[in-house]
């Protein structure tokens, strides 16, 4: 057996953990507080559930729950003699404190397949590895605080029994189903068991006999008159079922009188649906629309008359727009504008020129004025004469530049008629203005004259579409106007009225004769015609009228009525005859099959007695001879782990134990702690090797925390041959173990939690 994976769901402090497990040794480390001891638990958990019997079991569970809630989950994933297993245990607290319970769920699987594992009652521990709860923790679960457990409490009884029963069931169960057997059978004081009920019964029987003789002629009576009563029925229903088939013929005739009815209204019916189908043809033939047609030409004939209208308002709109006038000159003016680079730039030149004349108008008058300030004054100097020519010159320059820019401004004010520049500046916004206006006329004329086209173009499609529904009928002529449409609509609505009325006419009449064949029809059954006929013709002729036939009728059912009361109270009669008087014959069988059980209710006891001497003699040899077979491996174990310091180990039969030293045997209580740990890990290894069929998996929490490096160092090589055909968890908060793994080159699988 090998341990592979164990997933922590919620189990103490491990929360959604897994830890994976190789064959051989894996040596876990961890610091204290990081979950090892609760791995531990978590396994034990999968394989046995949590303790049941006391407060300190309580407290252990307590322990375990998770810390997020009251719950205890896990699963395992082992390898078992070539086949994968996962086992899954869930435990939940529920109910308030002072009223809680616990809820266990345990699924046992194959891994592969997914179907579920028989355990036959066994917890997973015992199916798997053999071995009950107790054998797990005092054998292979090896915890430092817990060694001494393999020496205390039933650790030698439970050996004897798993080894006793072998195929795992309980030998002192076994013996107190045989105790139970044998008061079965026989109680050992006073008279009392099954033989004794045999014996009794018996004697009661041989009474019941005697009795049953004498009720045996009585019954023979009442029995002859229930078959008399039997007889005379017989005879009165033989005379009823000549009355009920005479009255069958009665009914049978007024049945048929019904169906002759039925008949001539189906041949009604066929006669009015010939006409409607006539009818209908002949309307085949003829323009005939339906309603949608009336509503589509309808809805196109209002379309196109509001559509018309659309086109008369545009028309008059379009014909208004074209009568309106705009001014010539002012439209050609802004042609010379524009010419002239724009209305802005026209008028910036005008300001320019008119600006510039007046600075140089403003600069001559000055230079003319400087020049005769001078003039005045050339006497006292020459040279002032030349320069009041200078500055007649000057402003005679001025005057010519001015006299230029004149012009200009003249002839953009002639161009567009104005005389100054602010009549200048109304003119250019008056261009302006009625350019917009003529701009604005000229859209809103093109997407008058654009919607018309649409609109008419909208009449001519919707008269089109007209046209061509009076050409899908069938019409051989069309209209040429919608007031054409609309007669031709009429006519035709007209018609097809007049076919709808005698259409409906002849579908009431088919209806009603139809309505009429149903209604018989319903009360008929068809297939029943030709049965009911021959029954008519089968059932004899009579005389007699219904009411005669009736009141014979019900004379015979009451005649028979009686005579059913009075075989039904002899029927009564028997029962409670046969209820209290037995058939001597099966009494005498009876008899005689209690002799037999009683006879081998004895012989059965006899034999109960002799397996119950032979187990107890049994099971008593065999757990003398368990402590030998542990002492031959534990003994050279705890030698090799001690160094040869004592000879061996001395096992008693509860499993307390004894060292064998150079002065004779001592108790191990007065040996070191590091001793009596070598003898405890040794006795639980030589336990093992006894009571498993195959190497179980060996779990060891600081199991060798009080051993010196030495013996430490021996256990090791130990398990090492273990784990060679097995497998081992080591779990330890310390280094020793991987270093001396190391020094004698074991192969391990290191893992840290």
């Amino acid at each position: 057996m090998r341990l592979i994976e164990v997933y922590a769901e919620e189990f103490g402090c491990l929360l959604d953990r897994r830890f994976s497990f190789w064959g051989g040794i894996n040596l876990i480390e961890g610091k204290n507080e990081s979950g090892k001891s609760t791995l531990l638990a978590l396994l034990r958990f999968l394989f046995y559930g949590f303790p049941k019997k006391g407060a300190a079991d309580r407290e252990e569970r307590d322990r375990r729950l998770s810390w997020r809630g009251r719950v205890a989950a896990g699963s395992l994933l082992l390898e078992w003699q070539g086949e994968y297993y996962t086992v899954a245990r869930r435990y939940a607290i529920r109910g308030t404190l002072g009223h809680e319970s616990g809820a266990e769920v345990l699924k046992v699987v194959y891994a592969e397949s997914g179907k579920d594992v028989a355990l036959e009652g066994k917890t997973p521990g015992e199916f798997f590895m053999g071995l009950p709860a107790e054998l797990y923790d005092s054998s292979l679960c090896v915890r430092q605080s817990d060694l001494a457990r393999v020496s205390e409490g039933g650790t030698g009884e439970a050996v004897g029994e798993l080894l006793f029963s072998g195929d795992g069931a309980n030998a002192e169960r076994a013996e107190r189903i045989l105790q139970n057997l044998r008061r079965d059978l026989q109680h050992q004081r006073g008279r009392g068991g099954r033989i004794a009920e045999l014996e009794d019964r018996i004697a009661a029987t041989d009474a019941a006999l005697t009795k049953a003789k004498e009720g045996a002629a009585e019954l023979l009576q009442i029995r002859g008159d229930i078959a008399r009563y039997g007889g005379q029925i017989a005879e009165k229903n033989r005379e009823l079922e000549a009355v009920n088939a005479a009255l069958v013929r009665l009914d049978a005739e007024k049945k048929l009188a019904a169906y002759e009815e039925w008949h001539r209204a189906r041949a009604a019916e066929a006669t009015a649906l010939a006409e409607y189908d006539r009818t209908k043809a002949e309307q085949a033939g003829r323009i005939s629309p339906d309603g949608a047609f009336f509503d589509r030409i309808n809805g196109a004939l209002r379309e196109h008359a509001r559509a018309s209208d659309a086109r008369e308002r545009l028309r008059a709109e379009m014909l208004t727009l074209r009568e309106e006038q705009f001014s010539e000159d002012l439209l050609a003016a802004c042609e010379v504008v524009d010419a002239q680079g724009g209305a802005e730039s026209l008028y910036r030149h005008a300001e320019e020129a008119q600006g510039k004349r007046r600075s140089l108008r403003r600069a001559a008058l000055i230079c003319l004025i400087s020049a005769l300030l001078l003039s005045i004054g050339f006497l006292l100097s020459p040279l002032l004469l030349i320069g009041t020519g200078v500055l007649l010159l000057l402003s005679l320059l001025f005057l010519l530049r001015s006299g230029s820019h004149n012009n200009s401004l003249r002839g953009i004010l002639a161009a567009l008629g104005a005389e100054t520049l602010p009549e200048l500046k109304e003119l250019l916004e008056q261009c302006r203005t009625e350019r917009e206006r003529h701009a604005a006329h000229g859209e809103q004329r093109k997407a008058t004259e654009r919607a018309y086209a649409d609109a008419d173009a909208h009449c001519r499609a919707l008269f089109e579409g007209i046209c061509y529904e009076f050409s899908a009928l069938g019409a051989r002529e069309l209209p040429t106007t919608p007031e054409a449409a609309a007669r031709m609509l009429d006519e035709l609505y007209r018609m097809s009225g007049e076919a709808q009325h005698e259409l409906a006419r002849v579908n009431t009449q088919y209806e009603r004769a139809k309505g009429i064949r149903e209604a018989l029809g319903a009360q008929l059954d068809p297939n029943a015609e030709a049965a009911l006929r021959a029954a008519c013709a089968a059932a004899p002729a009579t005389t007699e009228s219904e009411t005669h036939l009736q009141g014979k009728r019900r004379f015979l059912v009451e005649s028979i009525e009686g005579l059913v009361r009075k075989r039904a109270e002899s029927e009564r009669a028997e029962s409670a005859l046969v209820a209290t008087v037995r058939d001597p014959s099966l009494l005498r069988a009876e008899r005689g099959m209690l002799a037999n059980e009683l006879e081998q209710a004895r012989a059965r006891a006899d034999a109960v007695n002799l397996a119950i001497a032979a187990l107890s003699e049994a099971r008593e040899d065999l757990r003398s001879s368990v402590t030998p077979r542990v002492a031959a491996v534990a003994s050279p174990l705890f030698s090799e782990l001690v160094g040869g310091a004592y000879r061996g180990l001395l096992i008693g039969d509860d499993f307390s134990v004894t060292l064998e030293t150079a002065t004779g045997p001592h108790p191990l209580s007065g040996f070191s702690a590091g001793c009596r740990d070598a003898a405890h890990l040794a006795l639980r290894v030589g336990l093992l090797e006894t009571v498993t069929r195959e190497r179980v998996p060996l779990l060891m929490d600081e199991a060798m925390a009080r051993l010196d490096d030495d013996r430490a160092l021996a256990f090791l090589k130990t398990l090492q041959r273990y784990a060679a055909q097995g497998q081992c968890l080591l779990f330890t908060c310390h280094g020793r173990e991987r270093r001396m793994l190391s020094e004698i080159e074991a192969a391990y699988h290191h893992m840290v939690v």
